[in-house]
C-alpha cells in the first residue's frame, strides 16, 4: 500500500513537472540604424585614391617618444611583418574572394 502511494506521488509529480507553465519565448526585436547594419565579413573596399595614399607613421601625431621607440623596435623585431612586406600586394587585399 505504501509503495502504491509513493508510486502515485512520484507519477503525479513527474506528470505535473512536464506541464509547460512559461509562455513561448520570442526574441526581442531591436531597431538598428542602417549605418550599423552588417554588410558582410569584410569592410567595403577602399577607393583606388585612398589606397594610393601612404599611411606613414600615423603614431607620430601623438608626439610621444616612447611610442615612437616602441614602434621602431617592433618593426625591427617582427619577422612576420618583414615577410608580409616582402610579398607583393594583392589587388583585393586579404578579404578578396580570388583565393
Amino acid at each position: 500500500m505504501r509503495s502504491v502511494r509513493l508510486f502515485a506521488a512520484v507519477g503525479a509529480a513527474a506528470g505535473l513537472g512536464a506541464c509547460p507553465t512559461a509562455p513561448a519565448y520570442a526574441p526581442p526585436t531591436i531597431a538598428v540604424a542602417p549605418a550599423f547594419k552588417d554588410t558582410g565579413p569584410c569592410p567595403p573596399p577602399a577607393t583606388p585614391e585612398a589606397e594610393a595614399q601612404t599611411r606613414g607613421a600615423w603614431w607620430a601625431v601623438y608626439g610621444d617618444p616612447t611610442l615612437n621607440d616602441l614602434e621602431a623596435r617592433a618593426a625591427r623585431a617582427n619577422p612576420s611583418l618583414a615577410a608580409l612586406l616582402s610579398r607583393p600586394a594583392r589587388p583585393g587585399g586579404p578579404c578578396s574572394d580570388d583565393r
